[in-house]
């Protein structure tokens, strides 16, 4: 059975428990005989790693017997070269030098819809975000498909917000971190002063455009070695 979160389900046919005082948005909340909470009208898994793609929860290497983010995760990572430009006044264009690539920068959004989510994140959160912390907060292993794509293993949070809550009930706390990566001691400053060649340039052959040489073009090259 497919998951639809676009709107939470209700299912008439559960034991309402015992009611409990928690501070859910919707009322009232009830905890089952297995000690989970849950609202009527908001129901459903509070782990999506055994229902859904890996593509809705974020493994976290952290001191807990639950690694996954609670609810429905949605990760945003952006990763780029530090660059320094240098423009003369009153002329067109700039000389630009590329250092190396900047710590990447991880957005989590996670939409949670059940007391029990909630409860897992009011877990969650003191781990990711010590309120008493000397020194920088701590790298944890960290997996989801937009973070292998980035070649990122290790991350830092370093802020959280929310609740938003929508007209359905549903609530969404943001989360960003950084990516945990070690200064390299190898000096990948570069400034071009020009672009590669290409073969449709004027006058150009096979082996005058640099990196375009055509297979057979280069006596050097004896073939595949």
């Amino acid at each position: 059975m497919a998951l639809d979160i676009v709107a939470p389900y209700s299912d008439a046919t559960r034991a309402p428990g015992t009611r409990v005082s928690f501070q859910f948005w919707r009322q009232p909340v009830y905890q089952l005989a297995d000690g989970t909470y849950w609202c009527p009208g908001f129901d459903g898994p509070t782990y999506l790693h055994s229902v859904d793609s890996a593509w809705s929860y974020l493994y976290l290497g952290i001191p807990s017997t639950q690694p996954y983010t609670p609810g429905k995760a949605t990760v945003r990572v952006r990763k780029a070269r530090d660059i320094e430009k240098k423009k003369a006044a009153g002329n067109d264009g700039a000389r630009v030098t590329i250092h190396g690539v900047d710590l990447a920068a991880v957005e989590i959004d996670l939409l949670i819809w059940t007391p029990e989510q909630l409860r897992a994140l009011a877990s969650l959160w003191p781990i990711l975000f010590p309120q008493a912390y000397k020194g920088s907060p701590p790298a944890y292993d960290a997996q989801h498909p937009a973070l292998q794509l980035h070649n990122i293993k290790s991350v830092q949070f370093i802020g959280g917000e929310g609740p938003e809550i929508d007209r359905e009930g549903r609530g969404i706390f943001k989360m960003t971190a950084i990516e945990f990566l070690k200064p390299s001691t190898k000096n990948v400053t570069k400034t071009e002063t020009g672009a590669i060649g290409s073969l449709l340039d004027p006058g150009a052959t096979p082996t005058t455009a640099a990196g375009y040489a055509l297979p057979g073009a280069l006596p050097s090259n004896l073939g595949p070695r």
